[in-house]
């Protein structure tokens, strides 16, 4: 599948489980919107699921990362342990974070953030490349080792759905550009506007909101071109009321699509798992 992203990174000498050189754009790795289309082939995400060496960051070179096929990640360096979850997509959709630590992980605070801009993948001669919408490589994979254990699978996504004739896919520039509210709430007075039910897409792959009394968030990914959608749901406060549930809105979907002046998500069968309007709107 041809992926909307482009290359500000240079990759020399990838061989097969070896990277001899990694230059990453780190200056301008989050860029806000898509840039020239690059040529990504993706496949089986069970593919990912295994051992890794990383690549690419002086901070985290040569440490070794797993990722599970339950949907976990750790990665690993002597002592100290960091764990997260991570999800893919046969299209080349991709999130990963990182949000626990044994506490030998005190000189490793700068590990925590590293992977929270990937949002796609795409695999070249034994290595798997890591990126951002915009092409700027996170980190580069290599030399991987399968899991042990080959009952240990990955459990595919449902496939997303066709958006609608008159549904267009969004750019990342209109979805990063604010909060959106969920329809149902607009005109309403059960929320006074410090608490009311929002969504936030960041350029830089995260999202954050609200159910109308609970924070919530996680990373996001799109397919520019056909409207995939791949976003996470992470923790989140635990309040008890009368809520709008925007984390399975938001979470739960295949695809996003604009409708008008409205982003609407979609279930894998073409449902809607919710619709938004601007805050301003």
């Amino acid at each position: 599948m041809r992926r909307g992203v482009s290359a500000v990174v240079v990759l020399a000498a990838l061989g097969l489980g070896a990277v001899t050189a990694v230059v990453v754009a780190s200056d301008n790795r989050w860029p806000a919107t898509p840039l020239a289309p690059l040529s990504v082939t993706a496949d089986d995400p069970q593919e990912l699921v295994g051992t890794w060496q990383v690549m690419g960051s002086p901070a985290i070179d040569g440490q070794e990362v797993r990722l599970h096929a339950g949907g976990r990640v750790s990665l690993r360096e002597g002592a100290c342990v960091l764990g997260g979850g991570w999800s893919a997509t046969e299209a080349g959709l991709m999130i990963m974070s990182i949000n626990a630590a044994t506490n030998e992980c005190r000189d490793l605070d700068g590990a925590f953030e590293y992977f929270l801009g990937v949002q796609c993948y795409d695999r070249m001669d034994g290595s798997v490349r890591l990126s951002n919408l915009s092409g700027g490589t996170v980190a580069v994979l290599t030399a991987g080792t399968p899991p042990a254990d080959p009952t240990d699978r990955f459990a595919p996504r449902d496939p997303a759905p066709d958006l609608p004739v008159d549904v267009q896919v969004p750019s990342v520039e209109v979805l990063t550009a604010g909060r959106w509210i969920p329809v149902q709430t607009i005109g309403s007075d059960r929320w006074p506007d410090d608490t009311r039910p929002q969504a936030e897409f960041d350029s830089d792959g995260t999202w954050h909101g609200s159910d109308g009394c609970n924070g919530l968030g996680d990373r996001w990914s799109m397919d520019v071109t056909t409207g995939e959608w791949l976003a996470g749901i992470g923790g989140q406060t635990e309040i008890g009321c009368d809520n709008v549930d925007v984390s399975t809105m938001v979470g739960s979907a295949r695809a996003v699509g604009i409708d008008g002046d409205e982003l609407v998500f979609y279930a894998a069968d073409g449902q809607e798992t919710g619709r938004f309007t601007a805050e301003d709107g």
